[in-house]
Formats: C-alpha cells, sequence, structure tokens
C-alpha cells in the first residue's frame, strides 16, 4: 500500500506513456495470487483445526493463523480500494496528490500512535471499534438498477455506464454527468480527506459551484469556514460520487423495486438496511421510503412492509374483503376476497374501461359499438341463453357491458402443496402476437383474443385458498360469495364520475380439467376412466361432463367424424354432477347447462394429446440413426432440435431428449412426454416439420403419416392463432376440418402401431376433448368464438406467479398477505403500462 501510494504520487504524467500499465498487470495478478493462496492457507487450518480439536495449542494457532489471514485479506480490500480510485479519476496529479495525503494521514496517525505510548503521555481514548461492514456499495450493488443504472437518476442524466469493479459503485467525477456534462444529480462520497471514505454527515449533491453546494445544508452550518475549505477542496479535486436523484425526484422507486422484485418482505427490509448502513441516513433520505422499510420490524414483516405500501401509494386501492367463514372450513387464519365490482369500480373510476376491450386509447363510441356487435353475435350463438332476459329484465345497455371468464387452478405453493387461485378476466384483450404481425388492416369493431401483455394488468385476482382438495366447505364459501358477486356486477353494476353504468358478465368458468370437476361436482371426469377391461356387469360412469362418452357403446376412444357419442351431447335430463354446482345459478344457456364449463384447447392438446403424439413420433424417428443404444441416438436427434432452435430462433425449453423426457423407458411402455411446458410441444413440433421436410421416410408407413400429421396439427393451430376472438363459418370449418384430418391420422397411426406390435400413440382422456373442440368447428352454423378464448396458458403464468408468493408469505394469513401483495406488484405493472401515474 505504501509502495504504492509512493509511486502514485511521484508519477505526474501520461501513464499510457509509462510502464505503469505493465505495473498495474503485474500487481493484479499478484493480488489474484494471493488471494487465492489465502483461501488455500485457510481451509487448510481449519481441517487442521477440525483433525486436531483435541490440542488446545493447535487451536490456539490455528485461532491465531486465520486473524492473520483476516488481516492479510484486509489489505487486499486496501489495495483494491486505491487501485479502483486510480483507475476511476485516472493516474495524474489529482490522484497523486490524494493518495500522497492519504499517506500523510496514516502516517501522522502512526506517529500519534507511537506518541502516546511514550512515557508520561496523556492516556488516549480508545475508540469503539465500528463492527459495520466496512464493504461500501455491496448492498447498493444489489439495487444497481434503481441507483445509478437509470431507474432512479434523472433522465436528463443520460445514458448508463457500466458499473465499476471499484469499492464504491457507479462512479462519476465531482460536477460531471453520465453524459460529461455538469450535473447536480450525484452526491459526493469524498470527505474532504483524500478517497479514503464518505462522509455519511455531510453527502452534498455535486454541484459545479460552493454556493449551491451549501444550499443544501442546515442554514447553522452554511457558514461553517471549515466547510468551505471542504467544498474549496472538494471542487479542487475529482472526487467518487454516487449518482442518486435529488430529493423527492423519483419517490419511493427503491421502496417499489424492493415491493415487487424482492422474493419476500425480510429480505426488502434487510436489503434496504444494508442501503442506509451504505451510503448513511442523510443519503438514503433522498429516496422516499428507504429509509421507513429499513426501520420495518422483521418479525412484523408483511404488516410492517403493507403499511408503508399504503402511505407511499404503491399499491392499487382496491378493497380487500373479509368473509366469515362456514362450520366446517379448516383454514385457520381469516378469509379474505376482492370482489369483480371492486376491481370495476376501480378501472372505471380510473378511465381504463378501454383496456377491458383490447383498446389502447378511451373512445366511448368505439367501445359501445364492440360490446354490441359482440352480444349480437352472442345472441345468434346461443339464442335461449338466459343472459338476454336479465339484460332486459334490469335494462342493461349492451355497449357497456363486459364480458368476462372466471378462471380457477391450482399452483404449487409452500412445501408444494396445492394453493387455490381464482380470478377474472375479460373475454376481449389486445389480441396474440401471431395474429398481430400478421393483420393487414385494423377494424373498428376490433375483438382480440386476450393474450397480450402483462397478466397483472390483464387478469383480476378474486380470490386463493390453500389445499383446495382438502378443504370442500372453504371451496364452497368461495364459490358462494363469487356467485353473489357476478350477479351484483350484473344487477347493479358500478358508476363512473359521470354516472354512466356499467356492467360485467360471467359466461364461462375456464380452467384444467380438475378444475372443472371441482367447481362442478361432476361426476364424470377424467378419474372415471375404466383402470381396467370391462367385465359383464360393468357400469362405467363416462369421463364427459358434455356427452356420454366412456359408457359402454359411446366409446371415446372413436376419432372419427360421426362417433357414437355425438347424438347424446346435451341429453336433455342429463346432470352430469353430484349437485347442481352453485356457479349454475348464474345466467347460462339451460340447453347446455354443462357447457358452462368450457374445456381448454391448451391443457388437452398442448399439455395432453400433442406430448403422447410428439413423443412417439421421436421415439420412431429415433429408430432411424446409427448409435447401437437409445441414449446414443437421443443424443444424436438431440444435437439436431438443438441446431434448429438455434437457427430458428426458438427457445429451447427442452434441452435434451431422452428416455426420461419422452417417458420412454422401454419399448413395452407408451410414449407420453415428460415436459410440463405447453410451448416445448410447439417447439418439438416444428422441428419435426424441418426433420421431416429434409429425410425421406416413404420408406416406413408409420412415419409417413407422421410427417403428414405433423404439418397438418402445425397449419391448424398456426391458424388458430393467426385468428381474432370470433371466427367466421368458413374460418371454423377450415381449422375444424383440419383438426379433423390430424384426429383421423392419429387413429391410423394407433391402429398400424397395434397391428405392428409397437406400444406408441396411446388413447388418452384428452383425446376427447380435442375431439369435442374439433368437431364443434367443423359442424357450426354460424359465427363462433375462437378456442383459445377458453385457453388458460396465459392464466397459468398468473397462477404461477401468485403460488410463488405463497410460498414466501407466513402460512397463517397467506390468503390476506398473497391479495395484499398482488395489489402491490399489479399497481407496479400498471403504472410501467402508463395506466396509472
Amino acid at each position: 500500500m505504501k509502495c504504492m501510494g509512493a509511486l502514485v504520487g511521484s508519477t505526474l504524467v501520461d501513464p499510457s506513456k509509462t510502464s505503469w500499465p505493465n505495473f498495474m498487470k503485474k500487481l493484479r495478478k499478484f493480488l489474484e495470487s494471493m488471494i487465492q493462496k489465502s483461501g488455500k492457507i485457510r481451509s487448510l487450518v481449519r481441517e487442521i483445526a477440525d483433525v486436531y480439536s483435541k490440542s488446545d495449542v493447535l487451536q490456539k494457532s490455528s485461532s491465531q493463523s486465520l486473524d492473520e489471514l483476516q488481516k492479510l485479506d484486509g489489505q487486499y480490500d486496501v489495495c483494491n480500494n486505491v487501485m479502483a480510485k486510480g483507475e476511476v479519476n485516472g493516474f495524474g496529479p489529482e490522484c497523486s496528490t490524494a493518495c500522497a495525503a492519504e499517506a500523510k494521514t496514516r502516517n501522522a496517525k502512526r506517529y500519534e500512535k507511537k506518541d502516546a505510548d511514550l512515557p508520561g503521555s496523556p492516556p488516549v481514548k480508545k475508540e469503539k471499534k465500528d463492527k459495520t461492514d466496512k464493504r461500501a456499495g455491496n448492498a447498493v450493488k444489489a439495487f444497481s438498477k434503481d441507483i445509478g443504472q437509470g431507474v432512479l437518476a434523472s433522465k436528463a442524466s443520460g445514458s448508463a455506464i457500466k458499473e465499476s469493479e471499484g469499492p464504491f459503485p457507479w462512479p462519476v467525477p465531482l460536477g460531471r454527468g453520465r453524459s460529461g456534462t455538469a450535473t447536480g444529480d450525484g452526491l459526493a462520497a469524498g470527505n474532504g480527506q483524500g478517497l479514503g471514505g464518505l462522509s455519511s454527515s455531510l453527502c452534498p449533491p455535486v454541484a459545479p459551484s460552493v454556493p449551491e453546494w451549501l444550499a443544501h445544508l442546515p442554514l447553522e452550518l452554511q457558514g461553517n469556514k471549515r466547510l468551505l475549505n471542504i467544498a474549496d477542496e472538494s471542487a479542487a479535486m475529482p472526487c467518487i460520487a454516487f449518482d442518486l436523484p435529488r430529493p423527492n425526484l423519483c419517490a419511493g422507486r427503491v421502496l417499489e423495486h424492493c415491493v415487487k422484485t424482492v422474493s419476500s418482505c425480510r429480505a426488502a427490509i434487510r436489503a434496504a438496511k444494508g442501503i442506509v448502513s451504505d451510503l448513511g441516513e442523510d443519503v438514503a433520505a433522498k429516496s422516499r421510503g428507504l429509509t421507513e422499510l429499513s426501520r420495518c420490524h422483521e418479525t412484523t414483516s408483511e404488516r410492517d412492509v403493507e403499511r408503508l405500501t399504503r402511505k407511499f401509494n404503491l399499491s392499487l386501492r382496491i378493497p380487500i374483503t373479509e368473509l366469515q367463514k362456514s362450520p366446517g372450513v379448516r383454514y385457520t387464519g381469516t378469509f379474505h376476497v376482492i370482489a369483480l365490482r371492486d376491481w370495476i369500480q376501480y378501472i372505471v373510476s380510473h378511465g381504463l374501461w378501454h383496456v377491458l376491450l383490447g383498446l389502447h386509447n378511451a373512445d366511448g363510441k368505439r367501445e359501445r359499438a364492440i360490446l354490441r356487435e359482440f352480444w349480437r353475435l352472442y345472441r345468434i350463438a346461443h339464442p335461449q341463453h338466459q343472459l338476454f332476459d336479465a339484460i332486459q329484465k334490469y335494462a342493461i345497455d349492451e355497449g357497456r357491458l363486459l364480458p368476462v371468464l372466471m378462471h380457477g387452478d391450482e399452483g404449487r405453493g409452500r412445501k408444494k402443496s396445492p394453493f387455490l387461485v381464482t380470478s377474472f378476466h375479460s373475454v376481449l384483450g389486445f389480441g396474440t402476437n401471431l395474429a398481430n404481425s400478421e393483420r393487414k388492416r385494423r377494424k373498428y369493431l376490433s375483438m382480440k383474443l386476450n393474450y397480450c401483455g402483462s397478466t397483472n394488468t390483464s387478469r383480476m385476482i378474486s380470490g386463493c385458498l390453500p389445499k383446495m382438495s382438502k378443504d370442500e366447505a372453504a371451496l364452497q364459501d368461495l364459490l358462494t360469495y363469487t356467485t353473489g358477486d357476478c350477479w351484483r356486477m350484473l344487477e347493479h353494476g358500478v358508476l363512473d364520475a359521470d354516472g354512466q353504468r356499467y356492467h360485467a358478465a360471467c359466461i364461462n368458468a375456464v380452467g384444467d380439467w380438475m378444475w372443472l370437476a371441482k367447481a362442478g361436482n361432476l361426476e364424470r371426469s377424467f378419474s372415471n376412466v375404466p383402470k381396467k377391461p370391462l367385465v359383464a356387469g360393468s357400469r362405467p360412469k363416462g369421463i364427459c361432463h358434455l356427452c356420454l362418452a366412456g359408457r359402454p357403446g359411446f366409446d371415446f376412444e372413436n376419432l372419427s367424424s360421426d362417433p357414437a357419442w355425438l347424438g347424446t351431447l346435451f341429453t336433455p335430463g342429463d346432470e352430469p354432477w353430484k349437485s347442481k354446482p352453485i356457479l349454475l345459478s348464474l345466467p347460462h344457456d339451460p340447453a347446455r347447462a354443462a357447457g358452462f364449463f368450457a374445456y381448454d384447447v391448451w391443457h388437452a392438446f398442448h399439455l395432453g394429446l400433442g406430448k403422447s403424439f410428439v413423443a412417439a413420433v421421436l421415439a420412431c424417428i429415433s429408430d432411424r440413426f446409427g448409435a447401437s443404444t437409445v441414449d446414443a441416438r437421443f443424443l444424436e436427434l438431440t444435437d439436431l432440435y438443438l441446431q434448429f432452435c438455434d437457427e430458428s430462433r426458438e427457445p429451447a425449453y427442452i434441452t435434451a431428449i431422452t428416455k426420461e423426457s419422452c417417458e420412454w423407458p422401454d419399448r413395452k411402455t407408451f410414449p407420453n412426454g415428460q415436459w410440463h411446458k405447453g410451448h416445448g410441444t410447439t417447439t418439438l413440433l416444428r422441428f419435426l416439420e424441418s426433420w421431416f421436410s429434409k429425410n425421406n421416410v416413404a420408406d416406413d408407413l408409420i412415419l409417413s403419416m407422421c410427417a403428414e400429421a405433423v404439418v397438418v396439427l402445425n397449419r391448424c393451430f398456426h391458424e388458430m392463432y393467426a385468428s381474432d376472438l370470433w371466427l367466421e363459418v368458413s374460418a371454423c370449418h377450415r381449422i375444424g376440418g383440419i383438426g379433423m384430418q390430424f384426429l383421423c391420422l392419429y387413429q391410423r397411426l394407433a391402429l398400424e402401431a397395434f397391428s405392428q406390435s409397437k406400444a406408441l400413440f396411446a388413447y388418452l382422456p384428452k383425446c376427447h376433448i380435442v375431439h369435442h373442440i374439433m368437431m364443434g368447428l367443423a359442424k357450426a352454423h354460424v359465427a363462433s368464438l375462437n378456442p383459445l378464448t377458453f385457453g388458460v396458458q396465459i392464466d397459468e403464468d398468473f397462477i404461477g406467479k401468485k403460488s410463488r408468493v405463497a410460498r414466501r408469505v407466513a402460512p397463517t394469513q397467506v390468503i390476506k398477505r398473497v391479495l395484499q401483495r398482488s395489489l402491490q406488484i399489479a399497481y407496479a405493472d400498471w403504472q410501467e403500462a402508463g395506466y396509472i401515474k
């Protein structure tokens, strides 16, 4: 350290014209070698201490050795600090002056200590050692997006620079902004005594003039001569500065980042304490809410942070309603929900009704025209729907009646236990990426799917419940409240500032098959599929709540265009539930009551039939490679797949094609696919189409049919995703016909594999769902809703986010805390989208 200070002090010329770079390179190399050897020695000392734990002498020697190694680490940090300061400010006269001053100060302290040891010297009161962390800036680095990287900094500060490797993050010269111009957005880190410390008591904003510098200090300090001297020294010498905003420039952004990004409130509080400890309270107070967050108690972290977010308006002001629990509810915490009516009231009050219709700008006339057109088409498709009687009874304006869907599903909560989340979302939205990219003109009566945008802005959480399968009473309480909430929204609606009344109508319940079975009390679902061959006297219940498929004489495996179960669709008097579900108290089509619980094409195909089909095709293709083992053949196939992903820029969610990923341990087992992302099926289908286009498989009947089926599938779903909310009759027939063509090919593949004694192309219950969807489109006689309307892949992302929150809050009040955190996170996303300010 002394050598370096002396060398820097004597070098007053351009470092590039001297041997200075080589010296720095060697010094870095020496420091890295030193710290590596220090780590090895530390490990060896600890190992010796463990082995000879009974020897007091060795334990004492080990302790002394570790103390010396700690001092060595301290010297390593000191050297790195000086090197970083020199690199930041340049190794010129100013730096040499600073290092010389620092060396003199250190020598003076050393001599002072020696003088104090002389006989007759007055006793020197020892200062208490500061036990705080000396590595300034470590906590701040964790929030580099908030401090110094442009999120918190003034927009006028120019483009962000890369973070320094020095001890103080984001250094800028005194009085110089990121763009190289003078600015007052920084805070000086110098203390008037060289570069060795951070003044937490003064920390004035960096400014080119002393009067402006002093203007930020209290009046009683502005005339202090010592401060004037420090200001003169600072103006004459570049110092490291923190590029923080002026007071109240971007209020509460660090707090907002903690609430949105950090996993738990305890972690946010600890991070805030680290920042305040690094910068000092005076500096940290420039970012509103940061010091308040650091003062929160970790034992009551959720409560304190929630109060703080309300204080700083970092949460959507939507009330959370507490419900009275019915007898038999096992959940011990308080039961809370967010009403759909409160969501719509908040949206209408902030002038965001147009967002629910997929419009970027408010246009009352267009909004009413779009909704009236939607209900006109819906009336044609469902002429007997009870909703139109309610519209007439309550004199509802169809131009202000929003169609919504209710979604429910389980995510993975604490300890991998099920965690139910229910929500609402508008039927209308901002479309799909594919449809938006292929749309040639914008329609005035635009009705698009609700797929684009953040799920926190397009989905409205209603309730949540841990361990749904273990608490039927709590689930029924939640569904009962949801039903009443939907009725209140339909009958009474909400008012905007001009006195206009807006309504919403829930037209379907959507979700995976398990949720539909739970919410609809269904007696016929996938769980009723026969587990063994039928014998005389067997009376299977069936697997479908829309028809009698799965019963004797109505095989669900029949994928033809005229299956026997088609005549049993919505049979009058047929009730597929144990007891009438509470959700059917809402308006529905009485002739198709079971249709209120709508099937989801995404779960049925991308995470069902599609996985089984793709896995079987991959198994067949692997046999055409020359390697001697199945694993080696799959490895060759993986290389081709990853190469395809690189060339086509497709995300490789499945990183390896193996027996495990295809769930194909042996040739007696049907491949089923083990991946859990629906997009993995889409990517593999595109890869298979590419592979078949480059390889001739005419000599193999199964692979020839597979090649045709892959092309048909990709064409079917491409057209489906490229379409908007409503499909014209011709589009329905086209998409449905292509889908039926695939199903016929799949059945032929299953029969051919069976004739060749190969366990490929299994019949799954989800085949029947795909059959229902494609058959409905192929036989449509009026414009129909796109099957993707009831797809829930976007909702699955929403459920995953809320389930992760459930794993990070206290289990005793998990419902309340998840709802509170959801409103906090939604606020940040709504603000980022420009919906609120």
